[in-house]
């Protein structure tokens, strides 16, 4: 115990921290960075003092003025939430299928969380184990705030049947492809809806994915979703399992006064820059946070 070495708090902290994505190729590129006028980032996992109180704005989200708002406890916890899922979205390309699973109500409570919750994620965790599957999920209520069902992304492992409908624009509900043929709507305008064979809960759709475009809507989905529950459903405000890739983050000191910089955040006694970078998919980022 003699030999301990005692640490400043303060030592060893920094200014400035980048955040990195994966490309298409699974190299690791700058997307964000954010500069401090004060050393508050903490590389090493030191406890320091200012650290706990700046984490809660440590969220991602768009802010323009003093950070010292109305905004509730929730608020926060849901801005951190949607980071979050942008997060794991942004790093896993290989999120091929959206999904929605719901439960029948007649051979299962669809309205009792607990359960809901339990046997979704033992149907999720058999599979991670099984077949590799890796998914991003949230909860949501039906619109009679009763009954419970999920939206799902997830990768390529799970058996997939045609349900003989396809998804078109301007409806907001899959049609039957005789009926898309009535309509002359176009083949490219056509997405095919599947059904999970093995989801014997109740109904179930997933729709493949396509393009950077598919990924911002999906996205854009799932935080919707977010936002609309005031609480967080069967405790947590969103799912995830399997082996997926998070931010990886590096640390370094930088000027902040001759920063570029993208917007500003201001909070009690310091102020950082943000800064996104082009190569980093700078428009999805843009679209998703907004």
């Amino acid at each position: 115990m003699n030999n301990l070495l005692h640490i400043n708090a303060r030592e060893g902290l920094c200014n400035c921290r980048i955040k990195l994505y994966p490309d298409e190729g699974g190299a690791w590129v700058p997307v964000e960075m954010m500069i401090s006028e004060r050393k508050i980032f903490n590389p090493s996992g030191l406890e320091s003092e200012g650290w706990k109180s700046f984490e809660k704005y440590d969220d991602n989200s768009r802010v323009e003025t003093d950070i010292k708002s109305s905004q509730s406890t929730s608020d926060r916890a849901v801005k951190r939430a949607r980071a979050k899922v942008l997060d794991i979205i942004r790093c896993n390309t290989d999120f091929k299928y959206f999904c929605t699973l719901t439960y029948n109500g007649e051979s299962f409570a669809r309205d009792d969380y607990k359960s809901v919750v339990a046997s979704f994620s033992m149907w999720c965790d058999n599979r991670v184990r099984r077949k590799g599957l890796k998914y991003l999920a949230v909860i949501e209520r039906h619109k009679d705030k009763k009954g419970l069902h999920f939206h799902v992304l997830c990768n390529d492992v799970l058996k997939l049947v045609d349900s003989g409908t396809v998804k078109v624009p301007d409806r907001k509900k899959p049609i039957k492809v005789t009926t898309a043929d009535r309509y002359k709507v176009p083949e490219a305008d056509r997405k095919t809806v599947y059904n999970i064979s093995d989801w014997c809960y109740g109904f179930s759709t997933a729709i493949e994915i396509t393009g950077d475009a598919g990924l911002v809507k999906v996205s854009a989905y799932l935080q919707k979703y977010l936002t609309k529950e005031s609480e967080k459903v069967g405790g947590r405000w969103y799912y995830s399992g399997g082996v997926l890739l998070r931010p990886v983050y590096r640390y370094c000191d930088n000027d902040y006064y001759s920063a570029d910089y993208d917007y500003q955040i201001d909070i009690p006694g310091n102020s950082l820059r943000v800064l996104r970078f082009e190569n980093g998919s700078h428009e999805f980022l843009g679209k998703t946070l907004s």
